[in-house]
């Protein structure tokens, strides 16, 4: 009589294999293309301000008064530590954000598996969440950067920051509010 495998909960969240977390509930088909569009402005945005880092002739921004993109692409706040330019380092996140960001990214099951570790959604949706926070918490020193030590903002620095915090509130809704149902979590 006897080996019986226990019967794990079935529904239609509920993770397809043994020992696995229990599914979340796919997103709403609006929050994927949602962050996916930011991706690709703060992307946009990214390779603007790059460009204008490596030829700040093509920069096309006031340069008098409180906005002024010159004196703040040109500080010497324009590079992290005196080496990375804060124009690449946001260039490298959103080429990151476009990739996670893709619907194909937010439907994934199953990434890979390597060995005992294994990449599936619950890890995707953590590795979204802790870079949008890294991202966020990077735009708010670039704020006080811009506001209190040079001065000055950037208009395209700008749209990048909000597009980060737009990013980072849609990523911290997902986390929070799309979680595997209570009759399928296991102890």
């Amino acid at each position: 009589m006897g080996d019986t495998a226990p019967v794990m909960p079935r529904g239609r969240y509920a993770s397809a294999e043994p020992g696995e977390p229990p599914a979340v509930p796919p997103p709403p088909r609006w929050l994927p293309l949602a962050a996916g569009l930011l991706s690709l402005i703060g992307f946009g945005l990214s390779v603007y301000l790059t460009i204008t880092h490596l030829h700040p002739a093509a920069l096309v921004c006031s340069n008098k008064g409180l906005v002024n993109c010159t004196a703040v692409t040109t500080s010497a706040e324009s590079k992290v530590f005196g080496i990375f330019p804060v124009a690449e380092l946001g260039l490298a996140f959103y080429v990151f954000m476009v990739a996670i960001n893709t619907p194909w990214a937010w439907r994934m099951k199953r990434v890979f598996r390597l060995g005992p570790v294994s990449i599936g959604n619950q890890e995707i949706r953590w590795i979204r969440l802790g870079s949008v926070v890294v991202g966020i918490g990077f735009v708010l020193y670039l704020l006080y950067a811009e506001l209190v030590q040079i001065g000055n903002i950037c208009l395209f620095c700008t749209g990048v920051h909000i597009t980060t915090f737009l990013l980072f509130v849609l990523i911290l809704f997902d986390f929070v509010f799309r979680q595997a149902p209570a009759n399928t979590r296991r102890p």
